[in-house]
C-alpha cells in the first residue's frame, strides 16, 4: 500500500468519526433544554463607585523661608500645639545681623547731615532777606537740604529692608495648630527659591478632616455633590466613616495614561483616631432602590439569532419588535435618567421581543420600571452551543439520523 492511499484511508476514517460524532451531540441536543426563562423579582440594588485616595486636615499650612539659610535652630517638634506668631525656628543668614548694623549707621549720618543742611538753609534764607547773598547761592543751599533729606530717606529704606531680611531668620508659626510634620534638621541648607523648603506642615485643627479622592473619568460623570461616601482606612478596616462629597474639582490630573479627578469629603474626627496621609477607600453611593423589580444585565446581550434557531427547532414564533414601536416607546419614557432597552419573553410559544424602560443599575442588576409585568416568563439564557448545534444540522439535514 503506498504513501497515498494510507493518507485517503487517514482523512476518511477521521470524517466518519466527525460525522458519528457530531450526530450524537445533535441527538443529545434534542434532548436539551436549549433556553431558560425566569420570572421577575424583587430585589434590592445599590449602585456606588470606588475610589481611593488620602486625608489630611481640613485647614494645613505648610511653613518655609522667605530668605536661604541653614538651619541653626528648631523650637518644635512633631504633635506639639503651636501658637501665632510663635517662634518655631531659626536660621542663619550667614552674615547675622551686619547688615542691619551697617545701614544704622548709614541712618544716623543721613539724619546728621539733614540736620546740618537744615540749619545752613534757614541761615541762607536770613542772610537773602538781608541781601547779604544772591538768588543763586540760596537755590545751592536748598539743593543741598533736597539731597541731605533723599539720602536719609534712603537709608531709612535700607535700614526696613535690612531689619525685615533679619528678622526673617525668624521662622513664626501663622496660625494656632499643632505641627503635623517636620521637614528639615538643624544644620541643613534651605532654599525660597524655585522649590522652597517646607520646615514644617502645621495643621489648625485636626478634629476636622478633608478627603481627597481621585475619581475614574469613567465615573466620574455619576457622581453629584451631596453624594454619601462610606469610608475606610487601613488602620481600622473594620471600622467605617461617612461623608458627603462637597466639591468635585474640573481639572483633571493624568498619570500614565489615565485620567482623574478630584472629589473632596469632608468628616468628623472628634477621636483623633485618623492622622494626616492615611489612604482612604471610598464607596460613593450613587443610587439604592429597595424591593424592586430587576433583571441581570447580561440578558441584554443575548443574540436574536441564536434566539431565532431554537425557536425553529421547537416550532416557536419569532417576534422581534419593530423599530417604529421601539421609537414609539423611547418617546413615552419621560424620566431623563432612565434608558430603553429591549428582553425577550418567552408567551404561548413564541419568543416575543420587548421595549423596557430602565432605571437604575448597579452594572449588575438592572432596574426595570416599565415595559413588562412580573408574570412574564422573561429569556435569561440561550444554549448558544446547543443553537450551533442545531445550525450544524440544517447545514447537513436529517440524513445523518439513525
Amino acid at each position: 500500500m503506498n504513501l497515498k492511499k494510507i493518507l485517503w484511508l487517514a482523512v476518511g476514517s477521521v470524517s466518519i468519526a466527525s460525522i458519528g460524532y457530531y450526530t450524537y451531540k445533535v441527538k443529545t441536543a434534542d434532548k436539551k433544554q436549549l433556553y431558560k426563562t425566569k420570572k421577575f423579582t424583587r430585589t434590592d440594588i445599590i449602585y456606588t463607585i470606588n475610589a481611593t485616595g488620602a486625608i489630611e486636615a481640613e485647614n494645613t499650612i505648610k511653613v518655609g523661608s522667605l530668605i536661604n539659610g541653614v538651619v541653626k535652630e528648631l523650637y518644635v517638634e512633631e504633635n506639639q500645639n503651636v501658637q501665632k506668631g510663635q517662634i518655631i525656628a531659626l536660621l542663619d543668614n550667614g552674615k547675622g545681623n551686619t547688615d542691619v548694623k551697617a545701614v544704622e549707621g548709614a541712618v544716623k549720618r543721613s539724619q546728621a547731615a539733614l540736620k546740618y543742611a537744615k540749619v545752613f538753609l534757614d541761615r541762607q534764607k536770613t542772610m537773602y532777606s538781608k541781601g547779604h547773598i544772591s538768588q543763586n547761592d540760596l537755590d545751592q543751599a536748598q539743593s543741598q537740604h533736597d539731597q541731605a533729606y533723599g539720602t536719609l530717606k534712603e537709608a531709612q529704606a535700607n535700614y526696613e529692608k535690612a531689619s525685615i531680611d533679619y528678622n526673617n531668620t525668624k521662622i513664626l508659626s501663622p496660625i494656632n495648630g499643632v505641627i503635623v510634620k517636620k521637614g528639615v534638621s538643624v544644620g541643613e541648607a534651605i532654599s525660597s527659591f524655585f522649590q522652597p523648603t517646607v520646615l514644617y506642615t502645621i495643621a489648625q485643627d485636626l478634629t476636622k478632616m478633608k478627603v481627597e479622592l481621585e475619581i475614574d473619568e469613567t465615573s466620574i460623570g455619576d457622581i453629584k455633590v451631596g453624594y454619601n461616601a462610606i469610608l475606610t482606612f487601613d488602620t481600622y478596616p473594620n471600622k467605617t466613616f461617612e461623608g458627603l462629597i462637597d466639591e468635585i474639582s474640573n481639572g483633571a490630573t493624568i498619570s500614565k495614561g489615565t485620567v482623574t479627578y478630584k472629589s473632596y469629603v469632608y468628616i468628623d474626627n472628634n477621636d483623633l483616631l485618623l492622622r494626616p496621609s492615611m489612604t482612604v477607600h471610598a464607596s460613593i453611593v450613587v443610587a439604592s432602590k429597595k424591593n424592586i423589580f430587576a433583571v441581570p444585565g447580561y440578558i441584554f446581550s443575548i443574540n436574536p439569532e441564536f434566539i431565532k434557531f431554537v425557536a425553529q427547532d421547537k416550532k416557536y414564533k419569532f417576534e422581534p419588535i419593530s423599530q417604529d414601536k421601539l421609537d414609539t416607546f423611547k418617546k413615552a419614557v419621560t424620566s431623563k435618567d432612565n434608558g430603553v432597552k429591549t428582553i425577550w419573553v418567552v408567551e404561548n410559544n413564541a419568543f416575543i421581543e420587548k421595549a423596557v424602560e430602565v432605571g437604575i443599575t448597579d452594572k449588575i442588576n438592572f432596574e426595570i420600571v416599565s415595559g413588562v409585568n412580573e408574570n412574564e416568563e422573561v429569556l435569561i439564557d440561550v444554549e448558544e452551543s446547543d443553537a450551533m448545534k442545531l445550525m450544524f444540522k440544517r447545514m447537513f439535514g436529517g440524513g445523518m439520523s439513525k
